[in-house]
């Protein structure tokens, strides 16, 4: 048994073991698939990926330009290869095609609005992963860089009970953190955390998530995923500034979840956007110039127009392969790789969307 979950020299390459894992990141921000499609899905096919979960919505997106965005997705697939999947079956058939398999994702309720018909109606438009919450309070909740936590709403506690009914995976990422407990308690079904950092060694207030989460997530069967995010990866010492990271601040946040929960619930969730990536840096618009100035404890300090928001040696996801070659690095057995590179999420899919 080795000394820690999950760790035991692997024997094979890290190049053969990531070409034979099924690949999978849980949260891409969607306006490279949006924006300059043809180079975003190259990226992401280079670096070894069969599938992703692409978002569709985030906070300013209301029900008419979720139903554009999702239209969007779905034209990429006359013009590239990709396919939406609502099921692991389709995601495995995808990749035998040579396909990206693609998870429609919300990373906020606000289009379903205050209506709870129009979680089905998104639902039957092939959305698979909700999260309750982006950063600020919605109807259903309360996001991560909000100054009090109200937890989930009347109406919040619906949604999850809608979710659970539906075969929608809940997604927890950037929610405050009562607003996160109550959704792992009156969940029915497992519950995700698809892109996050540890607040144990990153004090990303809210935005990162304590230890004792990570334990529950696992409890009840969910799965969370790693970020390459670097404001959440590392901070100066006695500081909210953001500095630079590295692959190893990534492992290093894999380590730590790993050795809580074991390699059974953790798996790659890399809020990766190449099309910032390039750019080498947060763009002045970005929208964490409403939240900096009053949040610098959930999304750090620096400058405002500037700053590398992912590590050099992951700032594409055709590096994912440097990734695997960290784990084996660091001495993770070949099934626990496999695992955290994608066999861990399908596993839950498989579970929540009510495959046999």
């Amino acid at each position: 048994m080795p000394e820690q979950p999950g760790k035991a020299a692997a024997t094979t390459t890290p190049v053969a073991l990531h070409e034979q894992s099924f690949v999978f990141d849980a949260t891409i921000p969607g306006m490279g698939f949006f924006q300059e499609p043809a180079v975003e899905i190259k990226a992401v096919r280079d670096g070894g990926f069969h599938g992703a979960s692409i978002t569709v919505a985030q906070q300013r997106t209301n029900f008419v330009q979720a139903i554009e965005n999702i239209r969007l997705i779905k034209r990429l697939q006359d013009k590239h290869a990709t396919r939406v999947c609502t099921s692991v079956a389709e995601l495995e058939r995808a990749r035998n095609d040579d396909r990206l398999g693609v998870i429609l994702h919300f990373q906020d309720a606000k289009p379903i609005e205050d209506n709870l018909e129009n979680l089905t109606t998104f639902y039957d438009l092939g959305v698979r992963i909700f999260q309750l919450t982006y950063n600020i309070q919605g109807w259903v909740g309360t996001g991560c860089a909000e100054r009090h936590d109200t937890g989930l709403s009347t109406f919040g506690l619906q949604v999850v009970a809608e979710c659970n009914r539906l075969g929608m995976l809940v997604d927890v990422s950037h929610c405050a953190w009562a607003t996160a407990w109550d959704a792992i308690k009156h969940s029915k079904e497992p519950v995700a955390i698809t892109h996050t950092g540890a607040h144990a060694l990153c004090a990303a207030t809210g935005r990162n998530k304590p230890d004792e989460m990570f334990r529950e997530i696992a409890n009840m069967g969910g799965v969370v995923g790693v970020c390459w995010f670097s404001a959440l990866l590392k901070r100066a010492p006695n500081s909210h500034r953001v500095v630079p990271t590295s692959i190893e601040d990534v492992l290093d946040h894999l380590d730590h979840i790993v050795q809580l929960v074991g390699p059974d619930h953790v798996g790659i969730g890399s809020d990766l956007s190449n099309l910032h990536a390039r750019t080498l840096e947060m763009p002045a618009d970005s929208s964490l110039r409403w939240y900096r100035p009053l949040r610098p404890d959930v999304f750090g300090e620096g400058p405002v127009d500037r700053y590398d928001p992912f590590p050099q040696d992951l700032d594409t996801h055709a590096k994912a392969r440097n990734l695997t070659a960290g784990m084996v690095r660091r001495g993770y057995d070949k099934e626990s790789i496999r695992k955290i590179l994608g066999a861990n999420w399908l596993r839950l899919f498989k579970q929540v969307w009510r495959e046999s």
